[in-house]
């Protein structure tokens, strides 16, 4: 049995712990105590299961359970390490596989395509040159370092690109027709679009101050009407979401953002979602924009964040040739 409990220090009370003590501590300054061994922090439990599900939001999560652990002692700082250790695993893993498929998959198909076409398309096929392609969609996102400059983001350390969506079915959300609201990039926005190719980059990091996640997806369509009908389908379902609470539930634990209006910034548009009981200034941000043949689409997590994601769509915008 430890000493420093009800008794005070050790001495001629040993044996008596309902003894008064001769001499009492002082009083002690410190953190408010721990709380109940039962409870850990909800952010780090939500990590691990997200890590399974939809491995970005695992990574964020993780972040904000590291933040609120370091800032109220609760329990659970391995588990948000475990969540966020999966999460990265699973990205890289989702990376190598999209690569993998892109280079077995896509090539064959191009030059099969190209085999069966009749010699009368190559001149019809002038249009298309000044389309933007896929091979184009990695140079026109910006890179760590010009996010950086662009924003404030100090604490971004991690870049994970691939080609290809990020699948968002498996999320638990209701109401589900709201999944855009909060996420770039989502597979099922895009389904039955026609969209040609797409290129995904995850740049993410650690902290409490500024951009601390961003995921930019750009995709490419046939036309510029295509690719502008695709950016007023998934505003639509902003505005149909717009003022409602969307609750992201696993294994019981709700996790709950209300949705902000999308508001046009020039261009783009903007939406702002706020996380409910998480800390002060943290905000989930979404922009989405259409110039030439080519949709961005991006998401942001991080601390009062302003109009950090309307600057860097602007800066991608700049890069697409029209």
């Amino acid at each position: 049995m430890t000493d420093g409990g009800y008794g005070g220090p050790t001495g001629q009370y040993d044996g008596d712990p309902f003894a008064a003590d001769p001499y009492p501590q002082p009083p002690v300054i410190s953190a408010p105590p721990p709380r109940p061994r039962h409870k850990a922090n909800t952010f780090a439990t939500l990590s691990v299961t997200f890590a399974f599900l939809f491995a970005p939001v695992g990574a964020v999560l993780g972040h904000l359970g590291l933040a609120q652990i370091r800032r109220t002692g609760q329990r659970g700082r391995d588990r948000a390490l475990i969540g966020l250790t999966l999460s990265y695993a699973f990205i890289v893993v989702a990376v190598a596989a999209l690569v993998i498929w892109a280079v077995v998959g896509i090539r064959p198909e191009r030059s099969s395509t190209v085999a069966t076409s009749p010699p009368a398309a190559t001149t019809s096929a002038a249009p298309d040159e000044r389309l933007v392609t896929a091979a184009q969609l990695p140079k026109l996102l910006l890179s760590i370092d010009e996010v950086k400059q662009a924003v404030n983001a100090p604490n971004l350390t991690k870049v994970e690109d691939g080609s290809g969506l990020s699948g968002d079915k498996g999320i638990n959300v209701t109401p589900r027709e709201c999944v855009s609201s909060l996420f770039g990039g989502g597979a099922s926005a895009y389904e039955r679009t026609g969209a040609r190719g797409e290129f995904t980059r995850a740049i993410t990091g650690d902290g409490k101050e500024g951009v601390i996640l961003l995921n930019e997806a750009m995709s490419t369509f046939e036309s510029t009407t295509a690719a502008t009908q695709l950016v007023a389908q998934v505003v639509g379902q902003w505005r149909g979401c717009a003022g409602k609470s969307v609750t992201l539930i696993v294994d019981g634990n709700p996790l709950t953002l209300d949705v902000g209006a999308p508001i046009p910034k020039g261009t783009v548009m903007v939406l702002r979602n706020t996380l409910r009981d998480s800390v002060a200034g943290f905000s989930s941000d979404r922009a989405i924009a259409a110039k030439a043949n080519v949709v961005i689409d991006l998401d942001a997590q991080g601390f009062d964040l302003g109009d950090s994601l309307e600057t860097i769509a602007d800066r991608i915008l700049e890069r697409v040739p029209s």
